[in-house]
């Protein structure tokens, strides 16, 4: 049965993206942004923030949206699944930090088809490229300003102090 954490029951879990099922709903992604973030994975060790998650059993996850606590249990909130963090973890083979925020009996996204991470299809044409050079002059250092943009978020805040991660 389909089931919402509590920001108490939310945890954090890393996983092998080689050994494990991850599914997302993005079926494309720009080849350099991810090997941006590949090479800040492999030379220069960069630690990622944990990307959301439902558990759908002990070997498959699905990506979710960004996430808020509130009175009701964690909610969703904005369409961030992760999809590009997951897929340079795949290719740098490094395990990928979930934060799992429910369960779900099956992987469904709508009236999307779902993608496991690794068939993600990386294009590398004009536009990937034009993307790409966008990001770089918005954020020079990509990766980092991730890490920013989720210490926005209360409840990553919240549980980076409960698992002792800050």
């Amino acid at each position: 049965m389909d089931k919402d954490y509590t920001e108490d029951e939310a945890k954090i879990r890393k996983i092998n993206l080689r050994k494990k099922d991850l599914f997302g709903w993005e079926g494309e992604k720009e080849a350099p942004i991810v090997d941006a973030l590949v090479q800040k994975l492999v030379y220069e060790n960069l630690k990622t923030p944990p990307v959301y998650a439902y558990q759908i059993n002990p070997n498959t996850y699905q990506l979710t949206e960004l996430a808020k606590a509130n009175d009701e249990g964690i909610k969703l909130m904005t369409k961030d699944g992760g999809h590009t963090r997951a897929r340079a973890h795949f290719k740098a083979k490094k395990n990928l930090e979930l934060l799992i925020i429910g369960e779900r009996d099956e992987v469904y996204f709508g009236n999307k088809r779902p993608i496991n991470i690794r068939d993600i299809k990386e294009i590398n044409d004009e536009e990937a490229q034009r993307r790409y050079r966008n990001l770089i002059e918005k954020h020079p250092n990509y990766a980092p300003n991730m890490k920013l943009k989720m210490e926005k978020q209360p409840l990553y805040k919240k549980l980076l102090k409960k698992f002792n991660i800050a």
